[in-house]
């Protein structure tokens, strides 16, 4: 185990962005679904085709393509 841990490098700048990346898909995630539930929200079709396309996004290149990844 320690040798592999001593093989793989730590990438702490990827990591921060990752982490940001993930906060900001749960917001979006929260968002669109509070402005689906809330038909009083200003400017709501805009917010939550924001919201959607940053999902789509996330499910795209987070999920469906290490999928597919060699």
């Amino acid at each position: 185990m320690e040798e592999q841990n001593k093989s793989h490098p730590s990438h702490p700048v990827r990591n921060f962005f990752y982490v940001l990346w993930s906060l900001v898909n749960v917001f979006c995630f929260i968002g669109l679904f509070y402005a689906l539930y809330d038909p009083d929200i200003p400017l709501r079709p805009v917010f939550v085709l924001a919201t959607a396309t940053v999902l789509v996004f996330a499910l795209i290149f987070g999920f469906f393509r290490p999928l597919f990844r060699r």
